[in-house]
């Protein structure tokens, strides 16, 4: 909103700081997604369980050994899809971008879990060790995001959508999504693997820890 410059030159600086704004706020975003990546890639690394976002990705790499970076962008890429079915003529145009955006989410979860599984823990304290640190990262990088004020990733963007639709809170279709996600995760896992694979006490100590560190993070800052 330029309506409170008068003279050209007000209005060319104005449109410079707007400018510089909004690359901060671009630049925020990207380092949140690459902290978040890094912290969702640390805690399936563990080998004591990944995320709840990460289930499903995790659930059809187990089957179909197609790379972690690749089946986060499919099961993303249909959280879009899945956005324009419940908003249809709401769904924003704007949030396509979505779609290259976790692309590169992707590409940064793919190659972080590529560098954190090439070391694996030792130890079982090792492995606890990296699903806490991964899920402090992972609250750090989406308060990153949030406060970017820029692009909601797809796996909130279809828990808002449905907190529209149905008409209830955020936080209580989060929730549902999130247990959705592993327990769909965990079918496909008994049908097609025969055990459970990557679903276990660092996932729920993932569910558990992820909000309440986004809420101190937000408070030390």
């Amino acid at each position: 909103d330029l309506s409170g410059y008068e003279t050209p030159a007000e209005i060319a600086a104005a449109k410079r700081r707007h400018a510089a704004a909004l690359a901060l706020r671009i630049c925020l975003l990207l380092a949140g997604m690459f902290i978040a990546a890094c912290g969702i890639a640390l805690v399936a690394a563990s080998e004591i369980g990944g995320t709840p976002i990460a289930a499903l990705p995790l659930a059809v790499t187990g089957i179909t050994g197609i790379s972690y970076g690749k089946t986060t962008f499919i099961v993303n890429a249909a959280f879009v899809l899945g956005e324009i079915a419940l908003l249809r003529r709401r769904f924003p145009i704007w949030n396509l971008v979505q779609i290259p955006s976790v692309f590169i989410f992707s590409v940064f979860v793919g190659t972080a879990y590529s560098c954190f599984s090439a070391a694996p823990p030792t130890s079982y304290l090792g492995s606890l060790s990296e699903s806490l640190g991964g899920s402090a990262l992972l609250a750090l990088g989406i308060l990153m995001q949030v406060r970017s004020k820029t692009l909601m990733q797809p796996g909130e963007g279809i828990v808002f959508a449905a907190a529209i639709v149905f008409r209830r809170p955020f936080s209580t279709m989060k929730i549902i999504n999130d247990c959705s996600l592993v327990a769909i995760a965990a079918i496909l896992d008994f049908l097609f693997i025969g055990e459970l694979y990557q679903i276990r006490e660092g996932t729920l100590f993932s569910a558990i820890l992820v909000g309440l560190l986004v809420k101190v993070f937000n408070r030390i800052r």
